[in-house]
């Protein structure tokens, strides 16, 4: 079984590490329950995936159309994309994502490029 999976720029929330954070447009069930900024929707949910019932709540939130949400830094972001684009266009990228005038349509790509149809095992 597989769920949506979208990578995000900024802070995790305030919730354990090992906890799942997933978004729907619709409320959700789990171990803690909050409202947020609109990202797949404003109802948030973290799932505690060594309780018992954490594959029951999975379930439901596929169901429910929600979203599992990976926090990722600017830096980490930058990084990443900049890679993606020297493996991928070895002979024009190094002057585009060198210079700092690009910096943030590299950041923007990367969530574009990463965010499109992603899915990940349950």
């Amino acid at each position: 079984m597989t769920i949506k999976t979208r990578f995000v720029l900024g802070q995790r929330p305030d919730i354990p590490d090992h906890m799942e954070i997933y978004n729907a447009p619709r409320p959700l069930a789990g171990h803690s329950n909050w409202q947020g900024d609109f990202i797949c929707g404003v109802f948030y949910v973290a799932i505690d995936p060594d309780l018992q019932d954490a594959d029951e709540l999975r379930n439901l939130t596929r169901q429910n159309a929600g979203t599992r949400l990976h926090w990722v830094d600017e830096t980490t972001a930058f990084e990443e994309q900049r890679r993606w684009y020297l493996e991928n266009y070895p002979d024009t990228a190094g002057e585009l994502v060198d210079d700092p005038e690009y910096h943030d349509y590299v950041i923007d790509a990367y969530f574009n490029r990463i965010n499109h149809g992603d899915e990940e095992d349950m």
